[in-house]
């Protein structure tokens, strides 16, 4: 058996030792921090979990949500509900409501031609009650309330 000369054991050893303490010095500086940042995530996610102001505060809604498109019935409702008003039909005597009636479901049946001969009714019922003057009350009702 050979034997390696005294000087490159020697400096084996020294480099095996000079290793092992570097490596002992990287372990043992770069541990305690990374241990600290793994508590302090931890220490955030729990505190962040339970903030106090949680239960004040609303709840996110999704606002990613389109806005919902009116129907067409929606839409023809509407319109009629502003033309009742801008063109003052609730002051104006019956006959004279049916009339404007008859002339502006005309026009809301050219308006939206996909609205049914159902539809149409039920808007035309809509638009007359809308359009009579409001309940007055007794002071007797009143009271009785």
């Amino acid at each position: 058996m050979e034997r390696a000369p005294l000087g490159d054991s020697t400096n084996t050893i020294r480099s095996e030792r000079l290793l092992h303490a570097v490596k002992i010095a990287t372990e043992f500086n770069d541990l305690p921090r990374e241990r600290v940042c793994r508590e302090r995530t931890r220490f955030v996610r729990f505190f962040s979990a339970f903030h106090p102001l949680d239960a004040y505060m609303a709840k996110q809604k999704n606002r990613n949500r389109t806005p919902a498109v009116p129907t067409p019935f929606e839409e023809a409702r509407d319109e009629l509900f502003q033309h009742i008003m801008r063109c003052g039909v609730v002051e104006s005597a019956p006959e004279h409501q049916g009339e404007w009636f008859s002339e502006t479901m005309h026009y809301m049946t050219e308006r939206f031609p996909e609205l049914t001969a159902d539809q149409l009714g039920e808007l035309r019922k809509l638009g007359e009650r809308f359009a009579q003057p409001p309940k007055k009350h007794d002071a007797a009702d009143v009271t009785a309330a």
